[in-house]
C-alpha cells in the first residue's frame, strides 16, 4: 500500500521529533480517556500486557 501511495504522488516523511516525544505527549492526554475505553484499570491492564 505504501508503494502504491508513492507511485501516485504521496511523499513519506520521517517525524522531525523522536518516537518517545510524541509517545510521552499521546499518553498525557489518556486520563481524558479513560472513561470511554473501560476505566483506568481496563488501560493499566493493557499496557502491562503490551509492554
Amino acid at each position: 500500500m505504501t508503494q502504491f501511495a508513492k507511485t501516485k504522488g504521496m511523499i513519506f516523511v520521517d517525524p522531525l521529533n523522536e518516537v518517545g516525544d510524541w509517545q510521552a505527549k499521546a499518553r498525557s492526554i489518556w486520563p481524558e480517556f479513560y472513561f470511554r475505553v473501560g476505566g483506568k484499570e481496563l488501560i493499566d491492564e493493557v499496557l502491562d500486557v503490551i509492554k
